[in-house]
């Protein structure tokens, strides 16, 4: 996890998953954006090109 400022002062988080084929990253991404949607209304979800 990597945290840093933007142009408006607020800080931020990137949570990068990686991993092989078929070891669910894309279920772990959905639960923990699910999760953190709870209490994070901004919440941002991206994808790299190319990814599922």
């Amino acid at each position: 996890m990597v945290s840093s400022g933007n142009s408006s002062g607020q800080s931020g988080r990137l949570i990068v998953f990686e991993g092989g084929e078929g070891v669910g990253k894309s279920t772990q991404i959905n639960l923990l954006a699910a999760h953190l949607a709870t209490t994070r209304p901004d919440l941002k979800l991206g994808l790299a090109p190319g990814g599922t």
